[in-house]
């Protein structure tokens, strides 16, 4: 269960730099890059919205031990969501 914290942990973290450099970084420069992106960005918009409620879930069960994890993760998702509809 600790792998999976650390791992859930990685993948918010990557989720969010992913919309974060969309923001700063000209992906669209090089053609490859721009269809890597496009693609990417569907999956990776699901996951910034499934991220936040499976880790409220996994602070909410009270058998869980060891949550910091999945606060800092569901702090992170929520603030990026944050900054996406409020950063414009």
């Amino acid at each position: 269960m600790k792998n999976f914290k650390i791992l859930w942990l990685v993948v918010t973290l990557i989720v969010s730099l992913f919309f974060v450099s969309g923001k700063y970084v000209d992906f669209y420069r090089f053609k490859v890059t721009g269809a890597l992106f496009e693609l990417l960005w569907l999956p990776f918009l699901i996951m910034l919205l499934l991220i936040p409620a499976y880790s409220l879930y996994m602070v909410i069960r009270k058998e869980t031990t060891g949550k910091t994890c999945f606060v800092i993760s569901l702090v992170v998702s929520l603030a990026t969501i944050g900054w996406i509809v409020w950063a414009g």
